[in-house]
Protein backbone atom coordinates (compact mmCIF):
# COMPACT_ATOMS: atom_id res chain seq x y z
CA UNK A 1 0.00 0.00 0.00
CA UNK A 2 3.24 1.97 0.52
CA UNK A 3 4.10 2.13 -2.78
CA UNK A 4 0.76 2.50 -4.25
CA UNK A 5 0.71 5.88 -2.23
CA UNK A 6 4.43 6.43 -3.02
CA UNK A 7 3.67 5.83 -7.48
CA UNK A 8 0.33 6.66 -7.68
CA UNK A 9 1.52 9.19 -10.13
CA UNK A 10 3.27 6.86 -12.65
CA UNK A 11 0.65 3.84 -12.35
CA UNK A 12 -2.17 6.60 -13.37
CA UNK A 13 -0.08 7.50 -16.35
CA UNK A 14 0.37 3.92 -17.49
CA UNK A 15 -3.55 3.68 -16.95
CA UNK A 16 -3.59 6.32 -19.46
CA UNK A 17 -1.41 5.26 -22.36
CA UNK A 18 -2.52 1.86 -22.16
CA UNK A 19 -6.16 3.24 -22.43
CA UNK A 20 -5.71 5.26 -25.15
CA UNK A 21 -3.38 3.03 -27.06
CA UNK A 22 -6.58 1.22 -27.14
CA UNK A 23 -9.30 3.44 -27.72
CA UNK A 24 -7.27 5.71 -30.22
CA UNK A 25 -6.12 4.13 -33.57
CA UNK A 26 -3.19 6.70 -34.25
CA UNK A 27 -1.91 7.31 -30.46
CA UNK A 28 1.66 5.35 -30.43
CA UNK A 29 2.29 7.10 -34.18
CA UNK A 30 5.25 8.72 -35.28
CA UNK A 31 3.37 11.94 -36.38
CA UNK A 32 1.45 11.81 -32.95
CA UNK A 33 4.64 11.12 -30.66
CA UNK A 34 6.82 14.52 -33.20
CA UNK A 35 3.80 16.48 -31.80
CA UNK A 36 3.42 15.94 -28.45
CA UNK A 37 7.69 16.59 -28.59
CA UNK A 38 6.97 19.77 -31.01
CA UNK A 39 5.13 21.09 -28.19
CA UNK A 40 6.93 20.23 -24.99
CA UNK A 41 9.87 21.66 -26.59
CA UNK A 42 8.65 25.13 -26.48
CA UNK A 43 7.21 24.79 -22.50
CA UNK A 44 10.84 23.05 -22.16
CA UNK A 45 12.95 25.71 -23.23
CA UNK A 46 10.52 28.33 -21.34
CA UNK A 47 10.88 26.50 -18.17
CA UNK A 48 14.55 26.19 -18.42
CA UNK A 49 14.66 30.11 -18.58
CA UNK A 50 12.73 29.80 -16.01
CA UNK A 51 14.26 27.44 -13.45
CA UNK A 52 17.99 29.09 -14.18
CA UNK A 53 16.35 32.60 -13.08
CA UNK A 54 15.06 31.32 -9.82
CA UNK A 55 18.07 29.37 -9.05
CA UNK A 56 20.49 31.93 -9.48
CA UNK A 57 17.87 34.05 -6.96
CA UNK A 58 16.33 36.25 -9.32
CA UNK A 59 11.94 36.24 -9.35
CA UNK A 60 11.01 36.81 -12.20
CA UNK A 61 7.70 34.95 -13.26
CA UNK A 62 7.22 36.96 -16.56
CA UNK A 63 7.77 34.25 -18.55
CA UNK A 64 3.74 32.69 -18.46
CA UNK A 65 3.29 36.35 -20.14
CA UNK A 66 5.91 36.70 -22.30
CA UNK A 67 4.50 32.98 -23.81
CA UNK A 68 1.42 34.65 -23.96
CA UNK A 69 1.97 37.49 -25.45
CA UNK A 70 3.77 35.82 -28.61
CA UNK A 71 1.83 33.37 -29.22
CA UNK A 72 -0.95 36.05 -29.41
CA UNK A 73 1.17 38.04 -32.06
CA UNK A 74 2.02 35.33 -34.05
CA UNK A 75 -1.49 34.19 -34.40
CA UNK A 76 -2.56 37.22 -35.01
CA UNK A 77 0.63 38.07 -38.19
CA UNK A 78 -0.19 34.83 -39.53
CA UNK A 79 -3.92 35.76 -39.64
CA UNK A 80 -3.59 38.94 -41.19
CA UNK A 81 -0.09 37.71 -42.69
CA UNK A 82 -1.40 34.94 -44.79
CA UNK A 83 1.78 33.61 -44.96
CA UNK A 84 3.92 31.59 -42.23
CA UNK A 85 7.34 33.01 -42.50
CA UNK A 86 5.65 36.33 -41.57
CA UNK A 87 3.91 34.23 -38.91
CA UNK A 88 7.52 33.40 -37.75
CA UNK A 89 9.55 36.50 -38.02
CA UNK A 90 7.35 37.99 -35.29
Amino acid sequence: MRLLIQYWAWLFLIILLVFFSLTAGGFFSLFNLQSIGANAAILLIMALGQTFVIVSGGIDLSTGYLLGLVSVVAAARSLFAHRWTRAVTA
